[in-house]
């Protein structure tokens, strides 16, 4: 699973595919991932959840929820919610902890969080001062609208842990921290020591990292004691950029390029997630514009016309194709089948999202799709088509009735981590770049 950047914001806003990360602040969907920044934007309603920044910004509320064409309406949100609530006497979500790790999480009525703890550098006596936290955290679980009862968040009623692994990504002094390399690492390291049964189950990774042995034994560590991560897979960087993958290639794979995202092929509890292309306004976007193709992709969800929540609590709408924004609805989608099925395992809980996708096990299964995965999430068909086969910690079930169908894993790349630190450290000039890559959506949605 390619992980790149997810900004959602961007991985932070990132405004352009990735780009930003919700950005993705590059880091993280990049690590918000709105991704956006050269994609077309969709009519908002409200403000654009990544233009705000300061908690006395913006002034538009969100009149329409679960608009025609929405990701709510296209997911069938509050069927699915309906359906959890019917089956267990439980809120969606209840029951479940969700770590986000990105710029922080603003406390808010609307939404349930605990804090972490910042990694060093990160401040963690102040307000959070850029969007992506708490847009992915308002993706996640905020409250349905109190007027109108329709869903805001996937999984309302989980807990959202706001482990901090940096400020913003365009400092504006030496006291806030910027997305670095090691931040995603650092961040799995400080909630290690809570992932297990009653405390953190579900990890969103919007942010990009190089890889490393540090990293990799990070991702190892909390999966092994019981969590899924969901990584966002990169957006495509703005065509102007010079940066591997800004013009898109037929038949081009991006699944080295970003990590953690990049582990979903050897971590069977790593899933990486991306955008479609579907929004309220149907405008035809193409999927090429705004992200990258990636055997490491698992799943895509729609994610332009969201609604989340932003740093001033006003409810707020995502108006570009995010691959951050995805990795957020992805983890809401999973905290609602771990309250709809708590004795299920991690694997279980995988298996039906990927075998309920459309377009699930179509083809030949050793050639994943580099665009949707195993197909666009179906929350409503992963909570009541039967698994009747547990996964298997090497593999991933397959379709009820059908024997496991085992992942395929890539043939040993001996160059791979030379290759990797090349790309990372020479090309993109290490740190340096995840910053520049997450300010470019975000200055280009200025002009």
């Amino acid at each position: 699973m390619p992980a790149h950047l997810a900004a959602a914001g961007g991985f932070v806003r990132l405004s352009r595919p990735l780009g930003s990360w919700v950005g993705t602040t590059v880091v993280l969907a990049a690590s918000v991932v709105l991704l956006g920044s050269t994609s077309p934007a969709v009519a908002a309603d409200g403000d654009d959840c990544t233009t705000i920044n300061q908690v006395d910004a913006g002034d538009n509320d969100v009149t329409v929820f679960a608009a025609d064409g929405s990701p709510a309406q296209s997911l069938r949100l509050a069927e699915a919610q309906r359906r959890v609530r019917e089956s267990t006497g439980r809120s969606p979500g209840d029951g479940v902890t969700v770590a986000v790790l990105d710029s922080g999480v603003r406390a808010q009525a609307a939404l349930r969080v605990e804090p972490g703890s910042p990694v060093d550098g990160a401040r963690s006596t102040r307000e959070p001062v850029w969007h992506q936290g708490t847009l992915l955290a308002g993706v996640i679980a905020a409250a349905p609208d109190p007027d109108t009862g329709l869903p805001v968040g996937v999984a309302p009623g989980a807990t959202i842990v706001d482990q901090r692994i940096y400020d913003t990504a365009l400092p504006t002094d030496d006291a806030l921290l910027a997305p670095g390399p090691e931040s995603v690492a650092a961040g799995l390291e400080a909630i290690a020591p809570r992932v297990g049964p009653g405390d953190i189950s579900i990890v969103v990774v919007a942010v990009a990292s190089p890889p490393s042995a540090r990293l990799e034994a990070a991702v190892e560590r909390v999966t092994r004691r019981g969590a899924i991560v969901v990584a966002a897979s990169p957006p495509r960087p703005d065509s102007d950029s010079g940066a591997p993958g800004a013009t898109y290639r037929d038949g081009e794979d991006f699944a080295d390029l970003s990590w953690p995202a990049g582990y979903s092929r050897t971590n069977a509890r790593v899933v990486t997630a991306t955008t479609t292309a579907a929004s309220p306004s149907d405008d035809g976007l193409d999927p090429a514009d705004f992200i990258l193709f990636s055997s490491a992709i698992d799943v895509a969800v729609p994610t332009a016309g969201a609604v989340s929540l932003g740093l001033n609590g006003r409810y707020c709408s995502i108006v570009t194709p995010s691959p951050a924004v995805a990795a957020a609805e992805v983890a809401g989608i999973l905290a609602l089948l771990q309250t709809a099925f708590p004795g299920d395992r991690p694997q279980d809980l995988i298996a039906r999202l990927e075998t309920t996708a459309s377009g699930a096990s179509s083809g030949d299964p050793a050639l994943p799709d580099t665009r949707e995965g195993r197909g666009v999430a179906q929350p409503l068909e992963a909570l009541t088509r039967p698994l009747l086969i547990r996964g298997q910690d090497v593999g991933r079930a397959s379709e009820a009735g059908s024997e496991p169908a085992v992942l395929p894993v890539a043939d040993p790349d001996v160059l791979a981590s030379t290759r990797d630190r090349a790309v990372w450290w020479g090309l993109l000039g290490g740190g340096a770049l995840v910053v520049l890559l997450i300010v470019r959506p975000v200055l280009a949605r200025r002009h």
